[in-house]
């Protein structure tokens, strides 16, 4: 298992994986997905005897908390901040309930707990007790017209001990 920045020969996997996991009212177009494999800095692929498997995308933000109509301004964000999004946690469905989500979740963290960064992610209701097992805390309900659903918000503290 490797876990690497991701590149742009790797989009059209990651896209498969995204059109698997997400309806297409919450999947970015090829376009878009190329854009943030190019421009956030944490986009990584897990992968497995040369197979992607897994993808993580986060980036910084200006501000604490999700903001959705910053993913218009991709390329205005912040190079730094204390303030980290993550955006896109996916595995392939065949490898679901493997743990390499999970994998790819702890080294994104791992390196957000180095730099003292706050880590904020939006889910649905049901992915909640799965972020909260890494230390996440409910922050509350994010009503959003992306794509007009309830979604809701959690906060990491960035304790290397809660690894």
């Amino acid at each position: 298992m490797i876990i690497r920045k991701a590149t742009l020969k790797d989009a059209q996997s990651i896209i498969e994986i995204q059109a698997h996991c997400f309806p297409k009212d919450e999947s970015c177009s090829p376009q878009k997905m190329k854009k943030r494999i190019k421009s956030f800095p944490f986009f990584y692929v897990l992968e497995e005897n040369n197979q992607i498997i897994s993808y993580l995308a986060a980036f910084f933000s200006p501000v604490p908390g999700i903001k959705f109509s910053l993913l218009n301004q991709i390329k205005s964000l912040p190079e730094t901040s204390e303030y980290v999004i993550l955006l896109s946690l996916a595995t392939n469905k065949p490898h679901q309930k493997m743990k390499y989500g999970q994998q790819i979740l702890l080294y994104f963290l791992l390196k957000m707990s180095k730099s003292n960064n706050k880590v904020y992610v939006v889910c649905k209701k049901e992915m909640i007790p799965f972020y909260e097992k890494y230390h996440f805390s409910y922050r509350g309900i994010k009503h959003n017209s992306f794509p007009n659903k309830v979604w809701y918000e959690l906060e990491w503290n960035g304790k290397e001990e809660h690894l």
